[in-house]
Order: C-alpha cells, then structure tokens, then sequence
C-alpha cells in the first residue's frame, strides 16, 4: 500500500510534497520506486522500479512485451532522450500480415524493446544495478495484486479476446469463464520467473537467452512472426537530442519522432496563438483553444509525417519552429473541414515520473499500445505481446506496414524547466495516458498550472476537451455545465458529452519541484495512479 505521504482513491490521488517522490499509475509501482529513493537510489532507479513494477501491475497498459520513451533532466537544465521504440519483425509485410492480425494476435506485434529501454536507463543514469528493481517486481508478481474496478472493466472490454488466450483467462477469468470481480488477487508466476531469470542473468536474456527461446518458440507454435534473429538484433534504444520549445516562460522538452512529443510540443505553440486571439480569454475561449490547437497539431502530423529516419537537424529545428506554428494556425483558422479517420483514437498507455532530492527529474511513457496489447500472452514467459502494428499503414507511407517498421506512438514525455538563480532547472516533469487524447489532456493540464497558476491537482483534475481528427469534440460534463454550448459547437462540432473523470479523457500523471526544493504530485483520478513520496 502507499506509504503515509501518499493518498490515493476514487476522488482523488495526490501526495504531499517530499524531498523525491514517484507518480505512476498504480499504487505498487509508485511505492517500489519512493522506496529505491529511500535506499539512496536517484530519479532513474526510482523510475525503473516503477516501470518494473507496472509491467506487472498494469498488464493493460504496458510490460515487458512493449515498448518506452523517457526524458531525464538534471538540476543544471540538462535532458537527455531514451527512444525505446520498438521495430517491426523482419518478416512483416503486408503479404504476412492481414488486416485483422495487424490489431490482435501475435502477427501485430513488434519486437518488445521495453526491457532493453529500462535496462539502459538504469545502467546508464542510475545507481543501482538492475537486479535489484527486477527482483522486487518479480516479488510483486509472486505475491499477486488485487484487480481493481478499472482493471475489472478493462477485462469485460476485452473478454471475448482475452478468453481465448489460456493464460489470460486463467489469470483473469473464474472457474465457471466469467471476468474475476474487483478485488480478487492475481497471481503471474509466469512473469515471476521471467522476470527473477532477468535478474539473475541480465536483462540480454530477454534478447539471446533462455528467455529469448521462450518468445521465439511462442511465436512459432502459433504462428507469429519473431523469431530468435529479431530478438537478437535488439541493440538497446537510441538517444538523439531532445526537441525543445519555448512556452508560457519555460523551456519544454520531450522526445523526437516517432513519439510523439514533436506533435504536442507544436500544440503547445498552436495554443498560445489560439487564446491570443481574445485580450483575456474566457473558460469558453479557452476550452475552444484547447480543442482547436490539439486537432491542428494531429492534422498537421497527419498531412507531414514525421518519420526518424528523416530528421536531419533542420528538419528538426523546423517540427518545433514557431514559423511552423504560424502556418499550421493560419491554415486552421482558414479551413477546419472534418478530417478523415479518426481510428487512432484507440490505444493507451501508461505513464510515470521520478523526482529525487539532489534534482534529477525522469518522464517515462510506457505502452502495448490498445488496452492488452494484442489480446494474447506469451505463454512460457507471462506477458502480453503489443500490438503496435495496428499503427502502421498499409498503404504507401513512411510508417507503413514493413520490414523494420517504426510504429507510430502518440508518447509524449514532458520535462518543463523554469529560470531560477543560477539557471534553468527542472520545474514539471509529466506525461499521460491516452492514446491522441494524451495532448489535450497534457494541453488541459499545462494551460491551467503554467498560465492560470492552479495547483498540480486542480490542473490534473481540471475537466477536459478532446477534438478527433475527425470533426467534433469530447467534453466532460462538468466543463460542459460552466462554457457557452453553442459557441463550441460552431467552433469545433458536434458535442459528446463525457461522464465526469472520465477514461477516455486520458492520464495525467506528473510531479512539480518547488522554489524551495521539495518535489510535489498529483496522478489522475480517472486512472489508478498513485503518489508517494520518499
């Protein structure tokens, strides 16, 4: 459970603030990472431990068959990328994969790069050696979580698919096939031993070892496409150069494609120009803003895709200019007609950050991709496959369905640092859940605690917009009640109505570093997340 600093429940999930503390999506994984900060591990070990630990907590949403992206800062503004994006095996081709494997089974997955990031960021920024946050985990995953109401309906979503896997339906189905009740305790002892052999013989064995001929002969009892030479060719993430703008008096930082802060970065500069318009910008005005500059954003990513391979230093400089903004914003104000496919509206992810008390500062985002990933476990090592190639256009494109394929992730892990005596340093650092809902729902929350200076829990809590592609708009009952109907109705479409705290409004999670020192977090109330503090 949290510890005594930490709150967490259906109304709310906040932490007072701490010398370092961790905000994840699920209580367990946020009290293994306070608890490396109490050992004298950093930001890096704490973030780990976390990751970790919400593999197995968190199936829906991450594991070790995903993949990451993460921003670490330290106390002197300095940030570095970890792009542990993942690549499609190299016998997919559209001539292998069909339409409906590319969503679901083991022919939608790329190959899992999730533990060669984590291993990577330990070894590299962290204190710690990896063994030991593995261990814990796999103590977690022994011991077994109790399902909690989210996770209950996450499994009613699926169950059709899910029921059809053996070991998910023994882990999440009752004796007589219907979905475990919340509370029940579920037990992975698959992903136990996974999970204590990558302790014991480092996580390489994942990709050239005992566990790595589990995954190759998985897929090839069941017809899936990775083998041992995928697994192999695995050689750690990559780590370019941060993208970095200017906003509301702060330097933000996230990760290149094929994440995608690039894109919420540019929502980020759409927005200014949006609530410019008006001298002082009303709720409404705001809410329109919002809706409008995260629709440009993905419109905009949509029509100039931005493929890493592509990204040469101008290209770069240009994903996040402000002249780009300017175009982007007059081409929208100009013409808003409805988009044309609004199917990336599914997906999800998780999301956590990591503050210690000498000033390092870690975003981490972490996805199979849809709730469950590809619907089905691998069976000798515990996890869930990704199904990440659902992403991958099958028509001309740069990331279309291929050889290597890089899927297209809407990740965008967001470091914020301020001007203080003696230089930049981290100020924010989050992240969120959420599939293409994450930038208005990291727009919603950056908007209300940078520029109308509401308290990290107001902002997360804040009722959100979401504008698809596709025209219309998603607005949560309670900012619905208090913003002029009609005016969003001509200015982004029809209206759909959400409950309030609503899932499909996304995941905030993230921690905030006080003039004084001490670091403060909030995580979402529409999610499972926790705080605690160190």
């Amino acid at each position: 459970m949290p510890g005594p600093a930490a709150t967490h429940s259906g109304a709310h999930a906040i932490a007072d603030a701490g010398r370092g503390l961790v905000a994840a999506g699920f209580p367990d994984a946020a009290r293994l990472g306070a608890e490396a900060l109490r050992r004298g591990g950093n930001a890096a070990d704490a973030a780990c431990a976390a990751a970790w630990a919400l593999a197995v907590c968190e199936p829906a949403e991450s594991g070790l068959g995903g993949q990451a992206f993460a921003v670490v800062a330290w106390p002197d503004g300095r940030a570095e990328v970890v792009d542990g994006s993942s690549r499609a095996p190299r016998r997919a081709a559209r001539s292998s994969v069909s339409r409906e494997q590319q969503s679901a089974g083991r022919r939608a997955s790329t190959v899992p790069s999730a533990p060669a990031a984590l291993d990577d960021l330990q070894r590299r920024f962290g204190r710690f050696d990896p063994a030991d946050a593995l261990g814990a985990a796999a103590e977690l995953a022994d011991a077994g979580h109790r399902l909690t109401p989210l996770q209950s309906r996450q499994v009613r979503w699926t169950a059709d698919a899910l029921s059809a896997d053996p070991l998910a339906r023994r882990l999440f189905f009752g004796d007589d096939g219907s979905p475990k009740a919340p509370g029940a305790r579920i037990r992975q002892p698959e992903l136990a031993r996974t999970l204590r052999r990558l302790a014991d013989a480092g996580v390489d064995d994942f990709y050239r070892g005992e566990t790595a001929r589990a995954i190759a002969e998985d897929q090839a009892r069941a017809g899936g496409l990775i083998d041992a030479r995928d697994l192999a060719a695995v050689a750690g993430p990559a780590h370019p150069p941060p993208l970095e703008i200017e906003w509301a008096g702060r330097r933000v930082v996230s990760a290149p494609p094929p994440s995608g802060g690039a894109t919420t970065l540019l929502a980020l500069l759409l927005l200014e120009r949006f609530e410019a318009r008006t001298d002082a910008p009303s709720l409404t005005d705001r809410a329109i803003a919002i809706a409008r500059a995260g629709r440009a954003a993905l419109r905009e990513r949509d029509r100039w895709p931005d493929h890493p391979d592509d990204l040469t230093e101008s290209i770069r400089r240009w994903l996040v200019s402000r002249e780009r903004a300017d175009a982007v914003f007059t081409r929208s104000v100009a013409d808003d007609a409805p988009g044309a496919d609004a199917r990336s509206e599914t997906g999800d992810t998780t999301h956590l950050c990591a503050a210690d008390g000498e000033g390092m500062t870690v975003s981490m985002t972490l996805s199979i991709q849809s709730v469950f990933g590809a619907k089905v476990m691998c069976q000798p090592a515990g996890f869930f496959y990704n199904n990440s190639l659902t992403t991958c256009p099958r028509s001309p494109h740069p990331y279309r369905l291929a050889v290597g394929a890089a899927p297209r992730s809407n990740a965008s892990p967001l470091v914020l640092l301020a001007e203080r005596p003696g230089g930049w340093t981290p100020e924010f650092a989050l992240g969120a859940a959420g599939s293409r809902r994450m930038i208005a729902a990291l727009l919603r929350t950056l908007e209300a605690a940078c520029v109308h200076g509401d308290s990290l829990p107001e902002a997360i809590r804040a009722p959100r917009i979401h504008a698809p592609v596709s025209r219309g708009v998603w607005v949560e009952r309670p900012l619905l009640r208090r913003i002029d109907r009609d005016r969003l109705t001509r200015a982004c479409g029809p209206i759909t109505v959400l409950p309030r705290l609503a899932y499909k409004a996304g995941a905030v999670h993230a921690v905030r570093r006080l003039p004084d020192g001490r670091v403060a977090g909030a995580a979402d109330p529409r999610r499972d997340g926790a705080v605690v503090a160190e």
